[in-house]
């Protein structure tokens, strides 16, 4: 790989500011991909200069050969000086990487949460920057996030969201605006099947055959398909079964298809409750409540889990020897 941190440091105006953005960046990724790399790279060539230092945490900037979060208080100034050079660094180089400063929220849902939120409190204070920390009550909390039952939070207005890898990207298109190459020629290591199909007949006699595929764009969503003596259903998603909404068709004989509805008999998410995500969440919970007061089982249940590890199990090692695998009621 040929990048120069040089290149990056002239565009980004004064030394330390790339040293600042990048030690946010560099314990953000720790993926050991050519990105993280190029960041290295540069933290590098800082360091020789005397700019950074290294710390058991990462990366900290150095200032008269000593550090300047040598205490606690002075690292945390450093983070929100690096929060804020990250926003100024992105903004000038025309960087779109999501940089948002709405600050952090950690909310008690009901009392006994509270004791939590006052303990860390507590900790920042020992610490020396609890003033960057204040507990709010729920009606202050609702101006800024409405959250069913909480009574209490914890807020810090100083912290920001970035997003890391259009980070990378956007700096690396910035420099190469500038005319520099950066060469990157790392192999990705595939360790996991992109296509999985398996063909196998259940115990009532029925084939099945299944597919699954991870595609790089243009997802088809999720399709189950069964056919009948009688007719044909097909439950299909956009996403994902678990996370999304639903649709379930049917057709009789040689009818075309058409929505139906669920049997009435598998709703047991209060009505009215939203579609997509809160319905299913909604779902789980009235049949785990359910299944508490009835004392009886639920269907997600560790059992479901080990069948499962067996399932997959059976078709590793019938895919490694290439014979079919049956298991056991």
């Amino acid at each position: 790989m040929r990048v120069s941190p040089e290149r990056i440091l002239a565009l980004l105006d004064r030394p330390e500011r790339p040293a600042l953005a990048t030690h946010v960046l560099a314990r953000s990724m720790r993926a050991g991909h050519g990105a993280v790399r190029i960041i290295e790279s540069i933290l590098r060539e800082l360091e020789r200069k005397g700019r950074v230092e290294r710390s058991r945490g990462g990366w900290r900037m150095a200032q008269r050969g000593a550090l300047v979060s040598a205490e606690c208080r002075q690292e945390d100034d450093g983070r929100l000086v690096a929060v804020d050079e990250v926003g100024r660094a992105t903004a000038d180089a025309g960087v779109d990487a999501g940089f948002h400063r709405g600050g952090e929220v950690l909310v008690a849902r009901g009392s006994q949460g509270v004791p939590s939120l006052e303990a860390a409190l507590a900790e920042y204070r020992h610490f020396g920057f609890g003033d960057r920390y204040r507990l709010i009550d729920a009606a202050e909390l609702d101006t800024r996030v409405r959250i069913a039952g909480a009574v209490q939070a914890l807020v810090c207005d100083d912290t920001a969201v970035v997003h890391p890898g259009r980070l990378v990207r956007g700096l690396a298109r910035a420099v190469e605006r500038e005319g520099t190459r950066i060469i990157e020629g790392t192999p990705v290591t595939v360790d996991s099947p992109d296509s999985t199909t398996v063909v196998g007949r259940i115990v009532g006699g029925a084939e099945v055959a299944v597919n699954v595929a991870a595609v790089p764009s243009n997802p088809g969503g999720n399709r189950i398909e069964i056919y009948g003596r009688e007719g044909t259903m097909v439950l299909r998603a956009d996403g994902s079964f678990n996370t999304g909404s639903s649709q379930l068709l049917a057709g009789r004989g040689k009818e075309p298809m058409a929505p139906i509805p669920a049997p009435a008999k598998y709703a047991f998410a209060p009505e009215g409750t939203p579609a997509g995500q809160p319905y299913n969440v909604a779902q789980a919970y009235a049949r785990a409540a359910g299944a508490l007061l009835s004392r009886g089982s639920f269907d997600v249940d560790f059992d479901l889990a080990v069948r499962r590890h067996k399932l997959i199990d059976a078709i590793e090692r019938s895919s490694a020897t290439g014979r079919t695998v049956t298991l056991a009621q």
